[in-house]
C-alpha cells in the first residue's frame, strides 16, 4: 500500500506540473482535508457516545440484565454459550450498533465479545463455533438504519441522504440470511466429519 500511495502522490505532482494548476490542487487538498477531519470528528462523537453508554450500562448492572434477557433469543445462534455468558451482553450492544448502521461504534463491543469468548476457549488459538458465527454475523449484519452512511451522505451534500435506507435494509437482510445459512451448513458438515473420524477404528 505504501508503494501505491507513493506512485499516486508522484503522479499527482507530475500532472500538476504539466497542467500548471498548483493553486487548484492546493485548494482541493485543503477542502478534502477539511471534509475528512469533519467526518472523523462526527464518527468519533458517535463512537464516544456508544462507549459511554456501554460503560454506564456495565457499571449499573444493566448489561448483565440485558444479557440474561437476550440469551434465550441468541441461544439458537450460539448454542455453545451458556445462558448468561458475559459475551452475550457485548454481542447485544454490537448487534444493536450494527443494526443502526454505527459500524465504528460496534467494533469495540465486537472485540470485547471475542475476548470474552476466547477466555472460555478450551483450545486457545483455535476459533470456536460461537466465535465463527459471531464473526460471519458481523461481516453481514442487518442494517435497518445506516446512520453513519446517511450522515456521510448528508455531509457530502446529498439531496436525499436517507434514500439508501430501504435498499441497505434489503441487501443487508439477504446477506445476513445467506451467511447464517452457510455458517449453519458448514458447522453441521464439520460436526458430521468429526463424528466419522471418531467412529473409525
Amino acid at each position: 500500500m505504501g508503494a501505491v500511495w507513493f506512485v499516486l502522490v508522484v503522479l499527482g505532482i507530475v500532472l500538476m506540473a504539466i497542467h500548471g494548476t498548483p493553486a487548484a490542487v492546493t485548494q482541493s487538498l485543503l477542502k478534502g482535508t477539511r471534509e475528512g477531519l469533519s467526518a472523523s470528528i462526527d464518527l468519533l462523537a458517535v463512537t464516544s457516545l456508544w462507549l459511554g453508554i456501554s460503560k454506564v450500562a456495565e457499571r449499573s448492572g444493566l448489561l448483565e440484565q440485558i444479557s440474561r434477557r437476550v440469551s434465550p433469543w441468541l441461544g439458537w445462534l450460539f448454542p455453545s454459550l451458556r445462558p448468561g455468558h458475559p459475551a452475550l451482553g457485548s454481542m447485544t450492544l454490537n448487534l444493536v450498533a450494527n443494526i443502526l448502521g454505527l459500524g465504528n461504534a460496534a467494533t469495540p463491543f465486537g472485540l470485547r465479545a471475542m475476548e470474552q469468548m476466547a477466555a472460555d476457549n478450551p483450545n486457545p488459538g483455535r476459533i470456536t463455533p460461537a466465535m465463527s458465527t459471531f464473526l460471519v454475523l458481523n461481516s453481514a449484519c442487518v442494517t435497518l438504519i445506516p446512520a453513519t452512511a446517511i450522515a456521510l451522505r448528508a455531509a457530502a451534500g446529498s439531496a436525499q441522504p436517507g434514500a439508501i435506507a430501504i435498499p441497505a435494509a434489503i441487501a443487508s437482510s439477504a446477506a445476513t440470511a445467506a451467511v447464517l445459512v452457510a455458517d449453519g451448513w458448514w458447522r453441521h458438515h464439520s460436526q458430521r466429519q468429526e463424528r466419522r473420524r471418531h467412529r473409525q477404528p
